[in-house]
């Protein structure tokens, strides 16, 4: 069951990719945090709305200064990643220049991060109390704060004396004129360099020494500010899609998925790119099963779609991209379409439908979840598909999770479900009465892909004859379809 759980996460990851891509993550820090993102889980309703109401804080606040975002965004673009030199620090490896240099930064960056971020309450809590001012003062001995690093003389007697020396000897070596007495001088330059070196070597033991009591600020710090920079990246992205904060039902809860005006947002934006507008999905998932029925090309899967991933975003701490969405957490969401990776594996159509939904029967019995099923069957002959989409919808009006069934299949009827249909040729019917021209160029424009909620009823719309027709099947085709209707 283990490995099932890893398999739907890594396939709700797989259909957030597109969100994932638009987020402004300018750190590695930051792009760690998403890579260790999971969906939070029943026990975790309190954390998940806690999650929201900080995004929400953060958006009003981005609102209000539009500028901040930038700020912070362009510190973590300066954030070198120095988790290797953290873990040389917790091993006693002597730190070299350059890996002083780089804490030295850090600690700069972050307190100008956090100083920023407290100055308009958006410093998480947990990172409120770090100071690495000390990290600061201990790696710039000079009253003036420098981003630059050198071995300072300050912490070196003898470091200053020997750079004394290497300077007279470099004076000697420019005044020389006898070409021996040079190479003599050159000589003696390149032992007090290798003096230099050891005190230096000694100076880093001393500072890497004095950071160890630091090391735990500083790894915290290294290890959530990534998760910082990604609630930020959240707060700017759902600010800019228009995102809705969801409602988050207790765990016990059996009330529906609501969702309404809900948008694919890469289809959207493909859409929009195109001078054309994506139709938002409103529909409530009833506890059970909830079966949506529509002609081909009609909407459903894209519906679907639209449903399964903005539930994703929600139980994965992401606002839905919606005017409103309200759900409990889902502690599974499993798809079933006819773009099944299975059926790379050399496995048939059908075949890998099999597996799909013996993956989703294994979880029906265990958990509670949302199985969202698009077209179920259609791979194998119309008798025996429709017989499995009626047993799936049996089996999940009752079962504690929530489901939908997208089908065209005529005859499914499940005492207790919820029917939805896609509106379809309304818009087109209404222009063909208008006696304008319908093509295949504008007949997706045409069409009405709106959900509406219908009365229990087990009947298909029967709209592709009319479709065909529309689109300009011969006459004698035509005549011969309406006899076998």
């Amino acid at each position: 069951m283990e490995l099932d759980n890893k398999n739907e996460v890594k396939e709700s990851l797989n259909r957030l990719k597109w969100v994932f891509m638009q987020l402004k993550l300018e750190s590695q820090y930051g792009r760690n945090a998403l890579s260790e993102i999971r969906p939070y889980n029943n026990d975790e309703v309190s954390k998940l709305r806690d999650c929201f109401l900080e995004l929400g804080h953060i958006i009003e606040v981005f609102k209000a200064k539009p500028d901040l975002f930038p700020i912070l965004n362009n510190i973590f673009k300066e954030l070198r990643y120095i988790c290797g030199s953290i873990n040389n620090l917790k091993n006693n490896l002597v730190l070299g220049e350059t890996e002083l240099f780089e804490i030295k930064n850090f600690a700069i960056l972050v307190s100008d991060l956090f100083e920023a971020a407290k100055s308009e309450d958006i410093l998480p809590q947990k990172l409120i109390d770090i100071d690495l001012k000390p990290v600061i003062k201990l790696l710039n001995p000079d009253s003036i704060v420098t981003r630059s690093f050198y071995i300072h003389e300050c912490w070196s007697e003898k470091l200053k004396e020997i750079r004394e020396s290497k300077k007279n000897i470099e004076a000697k070596i420019l005044s020389a004129k006898d070409s021996n007495e040079k190479e003599e001088f050159r000589k003696k330059r390149a032992e007090i360099a290798g003096y230099e070196r050891d005190e230096e070597l000694e100076v880093r033991k001393k500072l890497t020494l004095q950071l160890k009591e630091h090391e735990t600020a500083l790894e915290f710090t290294a290890k959530n500010i990534g998760f910082f920079e990604l609630t930020l990246a959240k707060a700017e992205m759902a600010d800019k899609f228009g995102c809705c904060l969801p409602e988050i039902y207790d765990s016990d809860s059996d009330k529906p998925i609501v969702v309404e005006m809900a948008r694919e947002p890469e289809i959207t934006e493909s859409l929009r790119k195109s001078g054309k507008s994506f139709t938002p999905v409103s529909i409530e998932v009833q506890n059970g099963v909830t079966l949506l029925t529509g002609a081909n090309m009609g909407g459903k899967s894209v519906a679907l779609k639209t449903i399964a991933l903005n539930t994703d975003l929600a139980r994965f701490g992401f606002m839905p991209f919606a005017q409103k969405m309200a759900l409990k957490i889902p502690e599974f969401v499993k798809v079933i379409s006819g773009d099944l990776q299975n059926a790379i594996q050399g496995l048939s159509s059908f075949g890998a439908e099999i597996v799909e939904l013996t993956e989703l029967l294994k979880k029906l019995d265990k958990s509670s979840g949302l199985a969202v099923c698009d077209e179920l069957g259609r791979s194998t002959n119309p008798y025996e598909g429709s017989r499995f989409v009626q047993a799936l919808s049996d089996r999940l009006q009752s079962s504690s999770s929530y489901g939908i069934i997208a089908t065209h299949y005529d005859g499914i009827k499940t005492e207790g479900a919820v029917y939805y249909q896609v509106a379809g040729l309304r818009r087109l019917l209404e222009e063909e009465a208008k006696n304008k021209s319908i093509s295949c160029s504008n007949l997706n424009e045409l069409m009405d892909y709106h959900l509406i909620k219908s009365s229990e009823t087990s009947i298909v719309p029967r709209e592709a004859l009319k479709i065909g027709t529309l689109l300009g099947l011969p006459e004698t085709f035509i005549q011969s379809l309406k006899k076998l209707y």
